[in-house]
């Protein structure tokens, strides 16, 4: 079952995706940032600490579809989806690839992700459109995604094709 968390920078999206998927006896930690100033320092340092010890974590910044496919049936959280869009600047088909194996996946799987209108200051346009086309395939293939504000948390609802027929 794949969850998806969108939300800014700071919006608590990693303390919920976290708590989300803690009661699970195993998890596997995907982490995708790379130490590049002293905001990422410390804010993976905050990461790192809030973990529970008995995780395993594999820190792969860029080939996320390798990682994927070396984690067998156990619950991930991929933490984040604009760190690994911003390492490898992957193709749109890579994007789809990774996000149909995150689908697919039998148990639980809950992936974090910036809100490309409140990316981090630098994004490149390019990025910010790769993470727009990520968040919208993500989106669609979720059973659960939530938009995440200030630690609070909104149900983002699939819509009903019927609801706008009259429009």
């Amino acid at each position: 079952m794949l969850t998806v968390l969108i939300g800014a920078s700071g919006s608590g999206k990693s303390a919920i995706a976290q708590s989300a998927i803690s009661g699970q006896a195993q998890v596997t930690y995907l982490a995708t940032g790379l130490l590049g100033s002293s905001v990422d320092e410390f804010r993976l340092a905050k990461h790192r600490s809030s973990r529970p010890s008995h995780w395993s974590v594999i820190e792969e910044p860029k080939a996320l579809q390798n990682a994927l496919q070396s984690i067998h049936d156990v619950p991930i959280l991929l933490d984040d989806v604009n760190s690994w869009l911003v390492n490898s600047r992957p193709e749109l088909d890579e994007i789809e690839a990774v996000i149909f194996a995150l689908a697919v996946r039998k148990s639980s799987t809950v992936v974090v992700s910036c809100d490309p209108d409140s990316a981090f200051a630098g994004s490149s346009e390019e990025v910010v459109n790769l993470l727009r086309f990520a968040n919208n395939c993500l989106s669609a293939a979720a059973k659960n995604c939530f938009w995440v504000a200030a630690g609070r948390v909104v149900e983002l609802r699939k819509a009903d094709p019927f609801v706008f027929q009259e429009l």
